[in-house]
């Protein structure tokens, strides 16, 4: 009986390591020739400073296009979130005051 217990649990064990090896935890994300011409090109040339200036704010810009992008759809959906509780609790005051009348 105890040999029975052991067996099963010895497979189950074979078959949570065969699958757990198959997992990859950290894919790597595979590359374009592009992408390495790019950072090659950023490793091996010597830009002018202006031009590094420039696409640093560049980026700097479009980081905080996006981050201004997402407070204000927030802030709207909050604002839609408060309408529609109002209009609940609007609504279940009518629903007492009718309740009351009759």
């Amino acid at each position: 009986m105890a040999s029975k217990y052991v067996g099963l649990f010895v497979l189950f064990q074979l078959l949570a390591l065969n699958v757990v090896s198959q997992i990859s935890a950290f894919p790597t994300p595979t590359a374009s020739v592009d992408d390495k011409t790019v950072y090659n090109r950023q490793l091996t040339e010597e830009r002018p400073l202006q031009e590094q200036i420039a696409e640093a704010d560049s980026v700097k810009a479009a980081v905080q296009s996006a981050e201004s992008k997402r407070p204000s759809a927030s802030k709207d959906g909050e604002s839609d979130q408060d309408l529609d509780d109002f209009t609940v609790l609007k609504s279940l005051a009518e629903g007492q005051k009718s309740k009351e009348d009759h």
